[in-house]
């Protein structure tokens, strides 16, 4: 191949890591929308019920009637918010917050990057290539640094999907330009509704 040549293929490689740089970055923002929901939520629950018997106390008096009814309520709650917290514990949900937050910087970033040296690429083949070749590295790091965190064929699938509609091209499985995020049976764009969420596929 020509420079010529070679330099137009970096071009469209980049366009195309652009893309799946795009959905891999909607991946990591739905992962984190859903650990945060999770994690507060748990966080809540372990400060909300003990400041609210304890403020029955204070209000009422140890030996009211409302402080019996509130801890019979409260025991169960307490107990579920125990087993969630050990869960968020075992499964370190703390730390995959963390990680999708600083995971969908990181893909905005080289999703900016790919589209701008794809659009405004330097003039001579070896600039250009320098360019890619060193965000090609970063992109490689952020890919290794995924492979522990196990991302699921469905989350590709809707991430996918994401970027066809954003972008407005068609799949290349069933066809069609999405219009919508809401799942169909392509196996390429489709199959992320909840029962696909709940096996691995």
């Amino acid at each position: 191949m020509t420079d010529l040549e070679l330099y137009d293929a970096i071009r469209l490689e980049c366009h195309d890591k652009a893309f799946h740089c795009f959905g891999y970055s909607y991946i990591f923002e739905k992962r984190a929308n859903l650990f945060r929901k999770v994690v507060y939520l748990i966080k809540a629950l372990g400060i909300l019920v003990p400041a609210l018997i304890g403020a029955t106390v204070l209000g009422y008096g140890i030996h009211n009637s409302t402080l019996i009814w509130i801890v019979y309520i409260a025991i169960p709650v307490m107990i579920i918010q125990f087993i969630f917290s050990l869960i968020t514990i075992l499964y370190k949900w703390d730390d995959e917050l963390s990680y999708a937050y600083e995971a969908k910087v990181s893909y905005d970033n080289l999703y900016s990057k790919y589209k701008k040296l794809g659009k405004t690429p330097p003039l001579k083949y070896l600039d250009l290539k320098r360019e890619y070749d060193l965000i090609e590295l970063e992109k490689t790091l952020r890919n290794q640094q995924d492979s522990q965190h196990g991302i699921k064929d469905w989350e590709l699938r809707r991430g996918m999907r994401y970027s066809l509609r954003e972008h407005k091209e068609k799949c290349h499985g069933c066809e069609i330009m999405p219009l919508s995020i809401i799942s169909t049976d392509c196996y390429v764009c489709g199959n992320f509704s909840l029962k696909y969420q709940t096996y691995k596929s």
